[in-house]
């Protein structure tokens, strides 16, 4: 752990929380920032932490992930490069209502949100850029709701599959079949069940455990079972 150096610049340039800022502010925050080198499930925040900064991920994912009382994990969300954790939390003393794991190895830079409060104060249209960040995560939480409410397992999984391809803008979906089952609350026999049809449609296709590739968007959303 030591001071934010990030390689191509200032992390915050690409973040939608802060890129609309002076340069100087910028400057300001990452100054003060704290960087983290973390490796494959570390635990960044656990669920009831007392939330007390927000997290860019300058490279790699995370998952943020709740338990029931059996120990059934259920994935919230999978976020990635230039995804920020905390802001919708960016009240003092707020505990978190998931828990955020390392699913790659990850770079993070942390800024603290006493910082954040303190540039609030100094630049209150940093508001409208946190306003703009929160419906933009509200939409998303409301595409994952719908996804849940799809009663056929097939169509379940190929709209996941193209809401991770429309967000990423990548062919290649870095997920285990667990991380999709524990996406979509469906069983993981079923999930590899159902790639395994897609893949014989030529739609997709599984590289080892742990990656599947988008071979036909266009099919996939013009699927009918």
């Amino acid at each position: 752990m030591n001071n934010c150096k990030c390689k191509n610049g200032l992390c915050t340039l690409n973040i939608p929380l802060f890129k609309n800022l002076d340069l100087d502010i910028q400057e300001k925050l990452v100054k003060n920032a704290i960087y983290l080198d973390k490796k494959v499930d570390d635990i960044l925040l656990y669920e009831n932490d007392k939330v007390e900064s927000v997290l860019i991920i300058r490279e790699g994912r995370v998952k943020l992930n709740k338990y029931d009382k059996e120990g059934k994990e259920y994935i919230l969300d999978i976020l990635h490069d230039g995804d920020t954790i905390g802001e919708n939390l960016l009240v003092e003393g707020v505990l978190s209502n998931y828990n955020v794991i390392c699913i790659t190895n990850v770079k993070i830079c942390e800024i603290k949100i006493s910082a954040l409060l303190e540039i609030f104060k100094e630049k209150p249209e940093v508001a409208l850029n946190l306003i703009n960040v929160l419906i933009t995560k509200l939409n998303q939480a409301n595409r994952n709701l719908e996804l849940l409410h799809e009663n056929d397992a097939m169509m379940r999984i190929i709209k996941f599959f193209i809401d991770r391809y429309e967000r990423l803008q990548e062919k290649e979906l870095k997920l285990t079949i667990d991380d999709i089952a524990a996406s979509i609350n469906l069983r993981r026999e079923t999930v590899s069940r159902k790639i395994t049809e897609l893949q014989k449609l030529g739609l997709i296709k599984r590289e080892g455990h742990k990656s599947i590739y988008i071979n036909d968007i266009n099919g996939l959303k013009n699927y009918n079972n």
